[in-house]
């Protein structure tokens, strides 16, 4: 029984997702009221309320689900200063494009200029924190500035690869997609920095 209802909440949960991705995809946030997400929906006011407070409160929670979903998907360890083999670098970008090739819709709603927060920034934020902590545990002692610049080129050139990938050659593999973004590493920024 127990299983059932834990069932009936995520099929709940699902259905108020889809209902205000709906609404951010027709209309700006500040223009969504409750009645327009529960109609969508398909759930009475009520049972809205049972789960959120309000609109900025489901957008919140959505938001960060998806930001502690991506910290959990990606694993950037395979970024070091020490020759690494080509095809098992390869082989984890491919595993973390799959995951974000089947994130893509909800993604690009969350970078969609009606939802009135910055995700894309967030993510790119995010990415950019990944890889200081891994190079503060390699050297404790030293935080260069060119780890600080590495980083942040490091996660600003992976959210424009991953908004190309999604906007303009959604039929790339992620394998080729893996391939460009390990040349540009390895023939660019890895030449520039290591």
């Amino acid at each position: 029984m127990k299983t059932e209802q834990d069932l009936r909440v995520l099929k709940t949960l699902e259905h108020i997702k889809s209902g205000f991705s709906l609404c951010v995809s027709q209309k700006t946030f500040k223009s969504i009221t409750i009645k327009d997400i529960s109609t969508a929906a398909k759930v009475n006011r009520s049972t809205f309320y049972t789960y959120y407070t309000d609109k900025y409160h489901l957008r919140d929670e959505l938001v960060k689900a998806t930001l502690q979903d991506l910290d959990r998907a990606i694993d950037l360890t395979f970024i070091t200063f020490d020759d690494q083999s080509s095809s098992q670098t390869r082989s984890v970008i491919v595993q973390h494009l799959e995951h974000l090739w089947s994130q893509k819709e909800w993604y690009l709603l969350l970078w969609n200029k009606n939802l009135e927060l910055y995700v894309f920034e967030d993510m790119q934020s995010l990415l950019e924190n990944k890889i200081r902590n891994i190079f503060t545990q390699e050297d404790k002692d030293e935080f260069s500035e060119r780890k600080e610049l590495f980083a942040r080129l490091y996660a600003s050139t992976t959210m424009s690869i991953l908004k190309w990938w999604y906007e303009v050659a959604p039929t790339t593999s992620a394998a080729k997609v893996a391939d460009i973004i390990y040349n540009h590493w390895e023939l660019g920024m890895h030449r520039t920095f290591f």
